[in-house]
């Protein structure tokens, strides 16, 4: 652990952060996995990785090797470690719609510490289907007031319109 107070603001620092917690997450996966017959497969991706055509394939590849093969669990993460804000994706929500798009998945599904998108207009109540994203929804998707998370319910959002594109269906789930 770096002992640290709050979220670092120098870019340095956060991919120092990622070096030290990257190796601490994929344990994590490897001892949830291994209970279920699994073995996680660590893949880190940048922004160049899904705009070059050759980098492109060969993540596709390999991913759908991995996924072939039913006994590995592909945990994708953006190289935080490497990525500054010229190589980066932005988030994981968008980079796991980039992602559902390169495997051509048949469902996006984001996982999140809320129950999804909620109507304040309506008690908070979560909207249980969404046919399309309008300045309405956006506007309820204000992003995240937490220090420790990235982009909130507006990147989902934006990681659902990059899915509904190429004809993906998106859940977001707590």
């Amino acid at each position: 652990s770096m002992a640290l107070r709050g979220r670092p603001s120098k870019v340095s620092e956060l991919q120092a952060c990622a070096t030290v917690g990257q190796p601490q997450l994929m344990l994590e996966y490897y001892r949830r996995l291994k209970q279920h017959g699994l073995q996680p497969a660590q893949f880190l991706l940048t922004y160049w990785d899904l705009d070059s055509r050759t980098c492109y394939r060969n993540a596709q590849a390999t991913i759908e090797h991995l996924l072939s093969r039913r006994s590995f669990v592909p945990v994708i993460n953006e190289n935080d470690a490497i990525a500054g804000d010229e190589l980066r994706v932005g988030d994981n929500d968008r980079l796991s719609a980039h992602v559902a798009v390169m495997v051509r998945a048949t469902r996006l599904v984001i996982l999140s510490n809320v129950d999804g998108l909620l109507d304040t207009a309506d008690d908070g109540r979560v909207i249980p289907l969404v046919r399309r994203i309008d300045d309405r929804l956006r506007a309820l998707a204000l992003g995240t007031q937490s220090e420790l998370s990235v982009g909130g319910m507006a990147t989902k959002l934006l990681a659902a319109e990059i899915a509904a594109e190429a004809g993906i269906e998106t859940w977001i789930a707590n």
